[in-house]
């Protein structure tokens, strides 16, 4: 099966509606090719046979595929004047796995065309029955065709004036058909057929300047390999540039904790933190009517210092880490902010993990103090899934009660350290869906572009704050929780029962968003464009920069 990157997923019956995009190869390049073509013994279509093959390689990132060719199938001088259809279907293979230079490419195009030509009274009908392929949506063998249109347009029957014209309601019997021709001029061109059920006219149209592009490169160096020969013309290049302009002012000398303490001094009275109140005896700042609990700025500023000179005090500092096994609550929220007062780095927990991934992620990871809370029994089950054995801080326990699994005399306060914005603001593990689940590691020049960039995006500065309603452990949550706070707005944090709530809410009635159409109408779901002060490259195995709407590797910088 050769996968082309399609515009939209195949279907069981196929609309086999077809598009067309004509082509013509500029004189002087059609000169080059075809004596590029006789230097090596073939023909001029063995090379375009040649470069259709490297363009699809290009397109899919497959290096054995298979092409068809229709021929005329009159190879007998009596059949030639007879009215009918005689066309017979050839499967053409290439292996291509060498990454071979573009001579050896032609070169094996010839070999396999005169090959096939030898062997074409075989009918394409018999050839499948023996076969037998998996039948599907696309035709079975070969998804695309190549087509040489060489029948002359002189009149054969006297008085008949005849003349080529174009037909309407065209349709398409495979993803891609190649024209091939050769006017008496010798200027090269035809047209692509394309399934306009699969593709845009947009893409087909790209495809065809990806063919003039590595036929011109062909032409000037026959040596270069198949990983070599470019696709991208000028305008292509131009718009990967724009792409990746993404230059915008930010903080860039600030740390997260930073900006969020220069928040509660502009606004401290205004409200940063609504949660279900968690109970007695934390950190959080007082319960307010109906069971919620509220933190303003400068609460939450304050009750995070507190806590911040306590982790000190056990130690945490630049790029230490401080896991977080706490429901969404007031709580969360100080000892998140508390830990990168203190200088450290957090490292969320989902409590929704087994105890076999807890106890890998801590192992992994190895964080010098777990903050957590004896209320839910959330500290019975982290002790439980790990063996004890860490530095385990309850929130709810007050300061004199023993705070470790294994205690350790506390050294007095330290004075705040000096984080710069490449120290670490947070850890998060994948997955591990993939395999063992693996840390990422956030600093905060990173954290605070993305938030800074998340708070213009989303105009966060013109709502009334953000409903957190996901794990902490789930990067989504950065934006939800952290994007508010440097906007001056309030994180709600949502009990479990509410978040199921919101959650079922959003899917029961999505908004107007490309992704969410996309994502709901089974087509492909794009990422998006790179946002402030990114790059992003999707590359070949070689690391170049591969054409638009075909597979590489993506690469992130900035």
């Amino acid at each position: 099966m050769l996968e082309l990157p399609t515009d939209r997923p195949r279907t069981a019956g196929g609309s086999h509606r077809g598009g067309r995009v004509a082509w013509e190869l500029p004189p002087e390049l059609s000169a080059a090719l075809t004596s590029l073509a006789r230097r090596h013994g073939a023909t001029p279509f063995m090379l375009l046979l040649a470069a259709f093959q490297a363009l699809l390689a290009r397109h899919t990132g497959q290096d054995d595929l298979v092409v068809g060719l229709s021929i005329a199938y009159r190879q007998r001088a009596e059949l030639e004047p007879l009215v009918g259809f005689f066309v017979n279907l050839l499967a053409l293979r290439a292996d291509l796995r060498a990454d071979p230079p573009f001579r050896e490419i032609l070169a094996q195009a010839r070999e396999t065309a005169l090959d096939a030509l030898a062997h074409q009274d075989l009918p394409f009908e018999r050839l499948v029955a023996e076969l037998r392929p998996e039948r599907g949506a696309a035709h079975p063998l070969f998804q695309v065709l190549c087509t040489l249109q060489n029948a002359p347009l002189a009149p054969r029957l006297t008085g008949l004036e005849l003349s080529p014209f174009e037909t309407a309601g065209r349709a398409a019997h495979f993803d891609w058909t190649l024209s091939l021709g050769t006017g008496s001029d010798g200027v090269i061109g035809g047209y692509l057929e394309y399934d306009a059920g699969l593709f845009d006219a947009a893409t087909a149209r790209r495809a065809v300047a990806h063919f003039e592009t590595l036929l011109a490169a062909a032409a000037a160096a026959p040596s270069s390999r198949l990983s070599e020969l470019p696709l991208l013309g000028d305008g292509e290049r131009q718009q990967l540039r724009e792409w990746n302009d993404t230059s915008t002012a930010w903080p860039a000398g600030s740390c997260l904790h930073t900006l969020i303490a220069a928040q509660a001094r502009r606004t401290p009275e205004a409200l940063a933190v609504m949660a279900q109140a968690a109970g007695e005896g934390g950190e959080a700042g007082n319960a307010g009517d109906a069971g919620i609990e509220r933190l303003t700025f400068g609460e939450l500023h304050q009750a995070a210092a507190r806590l911040a000179r306590r982790l000190r005090g056990l130690g945490v500092g630049p790029d230490v880490l401080v896991a977080l096994y706490l429901e969404r609550s007031a709580a969360l929220a100080v000892a998140l902010l508390a830990v990168l007062e203190a200088g450290g780095a957090y490292l969320p927990l989902d409590l929704g993990d087994p105890g076999e991934r807890l106890a890998w992620v801590l192992e992994d990871a190895r964080p010098r103090v777990v903050l957590t809370r004896r209320r839910g029994g959330l500290a019975k089950r982290l002790l439980a899934a790990t063996e004890g054995g860490m530095r385990v801080v309850c929130l709810d326990d007050p300061p004199s009660f023993p705070e470790a699994a294994t205690p350790r005399p506390a050294s007095p306060p330290a004075a705040p350290p000096r984080v710069t914005p490449d120290h670490l603001a947070y850890v998060i593990y994948t997955s591990g869906s993939t395999g063992r689940p693996k840390g990422t590691m956030v600093p905060h020049r990173g954290l605070v572009n993305y938030l800074s960039w998340a708070v213009a995006a989303y105009r966060v500065a013109a709502g009334r704050g953000a409903p957190v309603h996901t794990p902490l452990a789930f990067d989504l949550t950065v934006t939800s929780l952290l994007a508010p706070w440097l906007a001056g707005r309030c994180a709600h944090l949502l009990s479990e029962e509410d978040a199921v709530t919101a959650r079922c809410t959003a899917l029961a009635e999505p908004a107007e968003s490309e992704l969410t159409v996309g994502a709901l109408g089974g087509g492909p779901v794009p990422i998006g464009r790179p946002i402030a002060n990114t790059r992003l490259y999707v590359v070949d195995r070689q690391l170049r920069p591969v054409a638009l709407g075909t597979p590489g590797e993506l690469l992130i910088g900035g």
